[in-house]
């Protein structure tokens, strides 16, 4: 079951069980500073982690869809 945790100020962190991490809204500082602490935690990691980044836009007016690495999602979706 994964595990959320708020970071940060505006920001929170979801763990999964096979090694994922999920950051949500972080400034970059946040990021970092809760990616160190975090490492201390695990064993087994990458020397280089696998990164992806996306943008989500909530409450647009028009239907569900992913344009030029942007998450779009209708008002009705949240």
């Amino acid at each position: 079951m994964p595990l959320m945790v708020t970071v940060g100020e505006y920001g929170c962190a979801v763990l999964l069980g096979y090694g994922a991490v999920v950051l949500f809204n972080l400034e970059p500082a946040e990021k970092v500073g809760f990616l160190t602490q975090l490492s201390s935690q695990v064993s087994d990691s990458f020397t280089e982690p696998e990164t992806e980044e996306v943008e989500v836009h909530l409450n647009v007016a028009e239907s569900e869809r992913v344009k030029e690495g942007k998450i779009f999602l209708p008002r009705n979706w949240v």
